[in-house]
Parts: C-alpha cells; structure tokens; sequence
C-alpha cells in the first residue's frame, strides 16, 4: 500500500549513471547536442501505484535546452505515499570542441587527461615504433582527426620525439580545438654516459632524459624515474617538497632539454663523443656495435663480425662449442666419461596432497589429456593479451593444471608432463604477482613489538635447527626449512598443539627475510605456486637426468630457493646439451658466483662477462626493434625484464673484477635500469619488490668506491629511494636506510637534513625492535638538528649530540667528554596515554580514509603501531601536507613566514645554511611521547613550533589536539588549520574529530560545529554525520541541520524535492 518505488527507470535517449537501483533518487545523463527531448519509461514496483514527469502536462516527454536540464519523476503509492527520482540532463553545446579523454596504445599520458589542458606529452621506454591515438569524444557528432589522418591510423616514431595533433570541430562546425601531443622515446638499453655531471637525474645517477620539473620545487627528474617515484607519493624525491593542491604536478623542463640537445654522450659501443640527438643513429651504424654471430651465436663487435673458427664440434655429441672452451665442454659433454654425477640428490618420490587435489578427471588417455592442457595453454595467451581480468587469465591456466596432472597420473614416467605442470603453476605465481590488485597488509606493530622482545623464540628456533642438523649461523632460508620439517614431523605425529606453536616460530622467523629471501622462501614452499612449480621439475628431472629443459627450469628454481651448488650442476647438464646459449650461460656464472670459495672465480668472471653484454645487447634489441611477443611462458623465456637474477648478475660481477671503474660502470648501469623496468609494472608485488631491491643493494655497493665528496649525493639518493618503496616497512631496508643515513651524518655531521632524516629511521627501526638506545639516539639526532638551524650546511663543528652516540664514535674514533645529567633520551617504556600509532611500516589505512570509530589514524591499534604523520615511510617525519613545507623543503610554503638569513656563515665556514624546519621538531615531539618523564608542555611547545614552521602540516594539530585530550582548547588547534577549498581525507579528519568534541560537549551554539560538520560530511558524504541528527534534532538545531544538508549534498533550499524532504524531516 506504501510502496512509492519504482522497478525500472530508463531515459531514452541516453544512460543513467549510475545504474538505476530502487533506493537511488539522483541520476545523471549526458546527451549530444543534437538530442532534442527525451522519453521517460518506468514501472512502478506495486501495480496499483503510479508516477508522473513534474512539468510535463501528463506527457512522459521533455523537451531539452542547452545545457542543464533536470527530470522530475514522482510516485505516488496507493496511501498516498510519495516518492521523488530527479534525473539531471545534461545536453551538450552544439560549439562545444573539447575531448572526453585521450588515450594511447601502447602507452599513456605523462599527466593524465584535463579538459583544460591542451598539450601532452607521452614517454614510451622501450621500443615503440608506432603508437595509436584514441581520442575520446564528448558529443558522437564532434569530428576529430591526428594530423588530418582518422583517429585509428597508426603514428609513426622514426625519431627521438614525434610531435601529432589532434584537431577537434564542434558539431555545429564553428570551433576548432587543438591539442597538442609530444611523443618521445628513450634512447637506447644501456646507461648515457657523459660529462656533464651536472646533467644527472637525482633518481637514476644518469643523464636526464626527457626530464620534468617539479612545480613544487623546481627539481628535475627523468621522465620514468619521476613516474616510477611518485607511485608512493608526490613529494619531490630529492627534498621531499610537498606538491601543489591542485594538479598539474610537473611541466617539461624545457631549459633542460635545450641542454641536453647539446651535450656529447660517449657512444656505449666505441666510446666517441657523440651529440646526444644523434645517439641512436650513429649506435645503429657502428662499426664497433654488437651483433650477434651466425655461427656462434655469442655477442660480438660487428667489426669482428667476420671471425673464423670461433667453434667446433663435439666428435661425441656432436653439439657446437667456442673453440677456447673445448675443455671445458669435454667435462660437461653429456656422451663423456668425465661427466659428473647428474642424478639428483636427496629427492623423495611421493603425490603431494596439493597435486592430488589436481586430478579432477577420469580420463585416462594420456594424449588426450596433454593435448587438453596444450589447448588451455593457448587460450590463455589468447586471452592475456587482452583482458586484465585476473580470475578469467587464471582459469585458463588452472584448466591446463588440471589438464597436465591428470596426465600424468596416466602416465607417470613422462617428464614432459611433470614439467609442462610445473610451468603452468609458475606462470600462476606471475599472473597473480604481475596483474592482480595486491591487498594492503595490516601491521600490528604492537603485536610484532611484542614478540620481538620474546627471546625464548630465538631459543626454539636454535633448539629446531639443532635438532635438524642446521647451524646457528646458517642462512634464513636453511633455519626456515628446518622449522618446516619440524612442523610436518610434529603433524604426523598428531601433536597439533606443538605444531601450532612451530607453525607461529615459522611465520614470526619469515617476517625477518629480505625481499630476496621471501622469494627464495616462495620457491622453496609447498604452499605457493612457485614451490610446487619446483617439485614438479624435480620430479621431471628424476624421470629424465639429460634433458636440457627439465634441467634449466630446475637450474632455475634452484636459483631462486639460493640452492647455489645445486643451480651449478643443472646449468652444466643444460651447457653440456647446449654450448652456446647466451641466456643459460649467463646463469650459470650468477650460480658460480655465489659459491663458496675461489674455485670458479675465473670461470664465473668470464660467463658473466659475457652474461652481463648480451644482457645489455638483448635490453637495446628490445628498444630498437621491439620487444619479442611470441607466446612463451614465463619460466621458458630467455632474457626477461622481470627476472631480477640478470640485474643481480652485474652486481656479482662488480664483486668479482678488480677494477673500481668498471666496478662503478656496472654499478650505475643496475640503477639506471631498474626504474626503466618498474615503469612497465602495474602492480607493486614482490617482482616489483625484488627489482628494486637489487637498486638499493647496487646503490648500497656504490657507497664503498665513489669519491669521498660524492658520498653525500648517493647516501640522499639511496635515502630517498628507500623512503618510497613499497616494502618500506621491511626491517632488512630499514636497517639499509639507517646505515645509509649514518654514512651521511659522517661526511656532513651538521647536515640537517641527513640528521632528521636519520632520527626519523631510528624511531621507526625503535618501534619494530623496542630499543631504547635506538630510542635515545632518535632523539640525539633531532636535538642536535635543531641545533644546527641557521649554521652552515658543510661546518666541520661537530654536534655535541652526534659525538655522544657510540656509533659515531666507532665509525670516526670521536672521544667526547661524558655527557652532563639530564641530557639525552629519556629511556623506559612508553607511556600510558602517548600518541598511538607513530611511525611503524606501511600499509595501514589513510587517517581519515576510515570514520571515526572504526580502524585507528593509520591503519593500527592503539599503541606504537602504524605511522601517523609519516605515513609510515621513512624520513617523512619532515614530509608536509598540502600547504606545508617538508624539512629542508627548497620553497617555503604558501602563507608561512619566511626568515631573512644571511648567506654565509659568520666565521671562516662559508656555503648554504640549515634552513629553520618543522621535521626535527616534530619527529622529538613524537619521541617524547614514548619516553619517561612530564614533558607535556615540551611537547605542545615542539608542535607549535612546528604549526608556525609549516602551517598546513595536519598531523601537526592533530597530535597537538590529542594532548589537549578532548577539551575546548583542542577544537581551538583544530580552528586554527588552514583549510583551503578542495578538502581532504586528512581535513575530513581534523573536522571529525571537531565535530565529535563540540558533540559530546553539547555545544550546539558554537559557531564551528556547523563548520565542521559540513566540512566532515562535504567529504565523508551525508550518511556519515547521520547519526548525530537526532541529538541535533532533540535540541532544535533544524536551522544548522538544514544549512548542513544542503552544503553536503550542493543543493539548494528552494528546490521542491528539498523542501519536501525537510518536511518529512520537520526541519521546517
């Protein structure tokens, strides 16, 4: 009887966003400029209900202006109830010349689509030879064209960089709109060298190419690395700026590319100067560039390219081999006497349960079933390449699982079988790791601060090792596989109450691995898809010693598990069957470069020598020529992009060679590599991970051999680099970022920056391991950053508070005089009623991204878990909010007081000046709120300070606000927060907590409480501030609940449909 709903709704012409559901009231259509009307069609969801279009005289047509239109529908139920549907039509102008969007294939926009911005640019990294304008247009009868071609004609890249344009007239054909798009590739694989060092990307240590600059502070970047950065954040990399409110972010550094076009890069194949335009072409011609030989297959200079007798042949295998590895060969040959002992060791025949759990089909036709998962196979490269739909890709994949295990229980002894299954479930591994949307962990550090103090696990751990024959040192990976063998012994034992307790040592011990570590721990793991991957090439390898791809697959998976010895024996199996494979030939040097001792130092040297060129030759190959797209596996493929284990051989080959040149070259080359390969991956899991781990460990070794007044710029750019990763919260790179900001306090010790940036690492390293002395030295660091304020960057005076710290004193053989009571951290464990949440790794929830009441500022639990203010990530204990100025920012921010300093020094120190900063202030604020003692009103004055320094820095006066403890005087920090017109999820936070003290406080007349709430709900939405209306309500505030309601939902009061709702709502 009171049913005034409608069962289906549609507008024709057009398509209501969003899609119609009965509890909608509000949609929106955009319509061309040649729609005249449009027809209402509905139904009513009771039969004997009905509805009506408000200003249409019973007719369901409404005529259409211009413009805005809107369609009022109301419903009337059999009692009389009422309901109203209102639909806003927009109808384009029939002048109108703008684009909806503007896309690329490959590629896209190095800003994304702004209807008011007519000029783009795109980077494309590798080797695009033409691309696909798509433009996107806002009325179908618009006509467009890209350089008086239709929008489906491929462009053309013959050069460096393409300029198109993308003319738009208007339907009526009286406007023209042109945009502009630059379209510019990078040069080539391998790293410019030049010597212009003042040309040097702050990412990448290289030259820049196609550089942009920040608008926040003028900083520039190579195009990707900038991209590839600002995935975690859009401060600047280099001084952590905070970026403007409102986009753009970044422009083309224009001067700078003006440079670039006149520099002489050294050609990476002769060495000759070469000006940077002319780079590409003058590689291609040569006479000393790389081409690959026809005879053996090895990468040599093509003025070489003539070389005789550069192989033999086998008299006993009759494979082909380098004539100066005939030796070699003869130990390897698989038809020799002196091969070794090619079975495998220690393997266990035997089903897995996950592996019968496979087998769903009762087929027992074992062709049949191969050539099924064959089928499976080539459906899914069918469908990769053209969906992201990660559960349509893996079903295909897990088809062919099924289809490959039931093969091989119908035929046991084919090896074929085992290894096509294995490489299935490794290309599930990579699907998931490459294309899904990976879930943010939640961290309780609370819990994890907890059991780090626990040192009876070290004990059991040591105790199951022992037992297991594994030693106290041995590596992560050997003591987790022995506490795995425990855990399986004790479950068929049928003691699940002792392997409970095993399986939590397991998952408390794993959170100590290195990114590296944790893929070896994937691999070697009867629980993911890599480890199963692995025993089904072992299994494969059992059925059939020789062969060449059971052996590499499993030489791989070895590979990755830093089986080592065991990597050795199966790349020589694969060497002995094929001698001249670049790809393999290379592995087999990274696994003898990890073997103990000098046996196979020489050997190792000289395949990864070789390793590391055609690693190189094949990146440039992909650039110039494009990249090879034939339908191969993962685990089948030669080179990859995406196999760290290739970055991670320059590396080895720096350790092994003698020359700190060549150390250096091959150094840069990984650094310079590395974000030219994240920018290709959409997904931050552990592939990405683990690439940029090998940055951070080539940057890490770069620190050892460069010259003494370089140290200071590569421990800020290793800095910088390890406060935005991803897997920032991991504690092997924390202690990588406390040890790199360690270096820079050595070299420049009244570097305030480097000082913040390094207390800031000691608190988050404090809030993992509950360390008081690292407590206490955080601490250290941020006073005496404070105390170099207004001093020179460069002075050779030492802070008081570094002499005192024993890590100084050890690493520069500082004596300081015992330090005077009182002074220095303020030990003990925190307390009752401090801060929660400062500090601990990423992954929490945004502050504000949650309502009140439900996951705390961060992400955390109470307690010292997840960073408020620094996001988590380290260093940004100085990084501000919008309107902010972040420590040592290079432009001070909008409405803050800028001091006049002098440029020098008084005295003989001369050079830059520590500028005054909120970073260190607030970092010793927070670390006061985890020490002993009665330091409230030390703490306010440090958050003021910081309030005065960096006004629009919201973790500021939230901090601020939480010592005030719910009480007026913290609605009047909260007041005080510049707020500009664009709010955000961290504004929705200071007004929330506004609204919930002015609330409880049944301040009903303040003045702010409408401020807030409208503030709160203009972001959180309406629903969010529902549940204080009835208290509002019962103290007659309808006048503030109206005015609330129509700035949250942007409507006006004298409309129909708002008046009748506050009728309903009696806010009359």
């Amino acid at each position: 009887m009171d049913n005034a709903d409608l069962e289906s709704l549609k507008l024709v012409p057009g398509r209501l966003n969003p899609k119609f559901s009965a509890s909608l009231t509000e949609y929106n259509v955009l319509l061309s400029s040649a729609a005249t009307q449009v027809r209402v069609e509905g139904l009513t969801a009771d039969s004997g209900a009905s509805y009506s279009v408000k200003g249409a005289e019973g007719e369901r047509t409404v005529p259409l202006n211009e413009g805005i239109n809107y369609v009022h529908i109301e419903v009337s139920a059999i009692d009389g109830t009422t309901k109203n549907y209102t639909i806003t039509v927009t109808k384009l102008a029939a002048n109108l010349a703008e684009l909806l969007n503007l896309n690329l294939v490959p590629g896209r926009l190095d800003r994304a689509y702004q209807k008011k911005i007519s000029e783009y640019y795109a980077t494309l990294g590798w080797a695009v030879n033409q691309v696909t304008v798509k433009p996107v247009k806002q009325d179908p009868k618009m006509t467009v064209d890209i350089d008086g071609n239709p929008p489906a004609t491929p462009v053309q890249l013959p050069s460096m960089e393409t300029t198109v344009k993308i003319n738009v007239l208007s339907p009526d054909k009286s406007t023209t709109k042109v945009y502009t798009l630059h379209l510019l590739k990078e040069d080539t694989g391998y790293r410019p060298e030049t010597a212009k060092t003042d040309l040097l990307c702050g990412v990448c240590s290289s030259l820049y190419q196609c550089p942009r600059r920040l608008l926040q502070c003028s900083h520039s970047f190579c195009t990707v690395c900038l991209a590839v950065s600002q995935r975690t954040d859009k401060k600047c990399p280099t001084c952590s700026a905070p970026p403007p409110v409102d986009p753009p972010f970044d422009d083309v550094d224009s001067e700078l590319r003006e440079k670039l076009l006149s520099v002489e890069v050294l050609c990476f194949y002769c060495g000759t100067g070469v000006g940077s335009p002319g780079l590409l072409e003058h590689a291609v011609e040569c006479s000393e560039r790389l081409v690959t030989c026809s005879t053996c297959d090895q990468d040599v200079k093509h003025s070489t390219l003539e070389h005789s007798n550069c192989t033999a042949s086998c008299k006993l295998c009759g494979k082909k081999y380098l004539v100066e590895e005939e030796e070699i060969h003869s130990k390897m040959c698989l038809q020799g006497e002196s091969l070794p002992n090619i079975e495998l060791t220690d393997y266990k025949a035997g089903v897995s349960d996950w592996e019968k759990k496979l087998r769903v089909d009762t087929a027992d036709d074992f062709k049949e079933l191969y050539e099924s998962g064959e089928k499976w196979e080539k459906e899914y490269h069918k469908i990769r390449s053209t969906t992201s739909d990660v559960v349509e890709v893996k079903k295909k994949l897990e088809s062919a699982a099924h289809a490959y295990a039931n093969a091989v229980v119908a035929n046991s002894k084919s090896y074929n079988a085992h290894s096509r299954l294995g490489i299935v479930l490794e290309e599930i591994h990579y699907v998931e790791d490459l294309m899904a949307k990976l879930k943010k962990e939640k961290v309780d550090a609370s819990a994890s601060n907890k059991e780090a103090k626990d040192s009876s696990k070290f004990e059991e751990i040591d105790a199951i090792c022992q037992l297991h024959g594994v030693a106290k040192t041995a590596p992560l990976s050997e003591k987790l596989k022995a506490i795995d063998m425990e855990y399986h012994s004790l479950k068929e034992k049928g003691d699940s109450f002792r392997a409970d307790r095993v399986q939590e040592l397991y998952a408390w011990k794993s959170k100590q691995a290195t990114t590296a570590e944790k893929i070896s721990l994937i691999a070697a793991s009867d629980e993911t898809y890599l480890g199963k991957a692995g025993r089904k090439y072992e299994d494969a390898v059992s059925k059939e010693p020789s062969s060449f791809s059971c052996n590499y697959l499993l030489g791989w998976s070895y590979l990755q598990q830093f089986r080592y010895e065991e990597a050795v024996t199966r790349f020589r199996v694969c060497i002995g069957a094929k001698p001249l494979l670049k790809h393999v030939r290379y592995l087999l040097g990274i696994a003898l470069s990890k073997c103990p001792g000098d046996e196979h130092k020489d050997e190792a040297i000289r395949y990864l020598k070789q390793g590391v060129l055609s690693y190189q030759h094949w990146i440039s190959c992909q650039k110039r020529e494009g990249a090879n797209r034939s339908q191969v596996m993962a685990a089948e493929t030669e080179f990859s992009l995406y196999k760290p284990q290739y970055l991670r051989g320059f590396i080895y080959l720096a350790r092994l060679t003698d020359s700190k040149e060549e150390k250096r070259k091959l150094l840069l080359s990984v650094v310079y590599l590395v974000p030219r390969i994240l920018q290709t991956l959409e997904q931050r899991g552990q592939t990405y991970k683990s690439i940029e781990a090998v940055q951070f460990s080539a940057m890490d070794k770069l620190l050892s051999i460069v010259e003494k007044d370089e140290i200071q710029t590569f421990c800020k750019r290793l800095s910088a680099l390890l406060s935005k990763s991803p897997d920032s919260g991991n504690r092997k790179l924390l202690e990588l970022q406390v040890e790199t900001s360690k270096k820079c306090v050595v070299v420049e010790a009244s570097n305030g920056q480097s000082l913040t940036t390094l207390g800031d690492s000691l608190l988050t390293l404090y809030e993992m391991t509950d360390s008081k002395t690292l407590l206490k030295e955080s601490e250290q660091c941020f006073r005496a950053a404070i105390q170099v304020e207004g001093k020179a960057i460069k002075s050779e005076a030492v802070p008081e508070q570094v002499k005192e710290m024993q890590w100084y004193k050890e690493k520069t053989g500082v004596k300081s005089p015992p330090a005077a009571a009182g002074k220095g951290a303020r030990g003990g464990p925190a307390k009752r009623g401090a801060p929660a949440a400062r500090g601990a790794a990423k992954g929490g929830a945004a502050r504000g991204g949650a309502a009140r009441g439900g996951a705390a500022r961060g992400g955390a639990a109470a307690g010292k878990g997840a960073a408020r203010g620094r996001g988590g990530a380290r260093g940004a204990a100085a990084g501000a909010a919008r309107g902010g100025k972040a420590a040592h920012s290079c432009v001070p921010a909008k409405g803050d007081k800028e001091e006049k300093k002098p440029e020098t020094e008084p005295g003989n120190e001369t050079g830059p000046l520590n500028e005054k900063s909120a970073g260190p202030r607030l970092g010793l604020a927070r670390v006061l709120s985890l020490s002993d003692g009665n330091n409230v009103e030390e703490r306010k004055a440090l958050y003021n300070e910081v309030i005065v320094i960096a006004s629009g820095l919201h973790d500021a006066y939230i901090e601020l606000g939480e010592l005030c403890r719910g009480t007026m005087e913290a609605v009047d920090v909260y007041d005080k927060f510049p707020f500009s017109e664009e709010l955000t999820f961290d504004d929705a936070y200071i007004f929330g907590e506004m609204v919930q003290i002015l609330m409880k406080l049944e301040e009903f007349d303040d003045p702010r409480l409408e401020k807030s709430l409208m503030g709160y709900g203009s972001v959180m939405g309406w629903n969010s501030l529902e549940s204080y209306v009835p208290k509002l309500e019962n103290a007659f505030k309808t006048a503030l609940l109206r005015n609330v309601y129509c700035h949250v939902n942007k409507k006006c009061a004298e409309d129909d449909d708002v008046k009748q709702y506050f009728k309903i709502k009696l806010w009359n």
